[in-house]
């Protein structure tokens, strides 16, 4: 009993140090990948804490082998587009102007009633009202009503590439984004966000970024 108790103690400081190295998120905000690496932590400390005759290398190891395989990927999404686009997945526009976007819908597998119960969470009334609605990477539905449809920013610039499909949108060109830039090089820019309201706004990397 003894052992058994000293095995659970040492697996529960494992699981709380592997889950402290991946982050705070809560259970609601988590990417898939991060939820599939959170349940097999619990599979993986389970089995050694319940078997005592299986040894406690057993348990430990793969869980360090998934903690840097989660940190890995973690960096992975963080600095390459394409890999970011493959473990997230991208946000999708439901709503656009007030108008549902079915084929989006069918692919997602989402029906009206998700979205109006989800709008009514936000305080809208119906779907008409909003300007855009786009389900985000985590699952939660982010929604603009049509007064505040000109505030979407549509981001310029991530972590020094150019999004060219949103500088399209924003009817703007390179040239027209240099000059709004005023003399900082695209590569130099953490985040640019723009709106026809208020024009653009941009974040720079920290020296030791770029």
């Amino acid at each position: 009993m003894i052992i058994s108790f000293a095995r659970t103690i040492i697996l529960y400081f494992a699981v709380i140090l592997a889950m402290r190295i991946m982050g705070k998120r809560q259970i609601g905000e988590m990417q898939p990948f991060e939820l599939v690496v959170t349940l097999m932590l619990s599979d993986l400390a389970a089995v050694p804490m319940q078997e005592t005759g299986i040894p406690l290398l057993a348990g430990l190891i793969p869980i360090c082998g998934l903690v840097v395989l989660e940190v890995v990927l973690s960096f992975l999404s963080l600095k390459s587009k394409r890999a970011r686009s493959f473990l997230l997945g991208r946000p999708a526009i439901l709503i656009r102007n007030g108008k549902l976007d079915e084929a989006e819908m069918r692919r997602l597998r989402v029906n009206i009633d998700d979205i109006e119960d989800e709008l009514r969470k936000k305080d809208i009334k119906s779907v008409d009202e909003v300007e855009i609605a786009i389900l985000e990477t985590d699952g939660n539905l982010s929604a603009f009503p049509k007064a505040d449809g000109d505030s979407l920013p549509y981001t310029l610039i991530s972590d020094g590439r150019i999004i060219e499909k949103n500088l399209q949108k924003c009817g703007l060109s390179e040239k027209q984004l240099q000059s709004l830039l005023e003399g900082t090089a695209p590569g130099d820019v953490f985040l640019a966000t723009y709106t026809k309201k208020d024009g653009i706004t941009v974040q720079k990397k920290e020296e030791g970024e770029k």
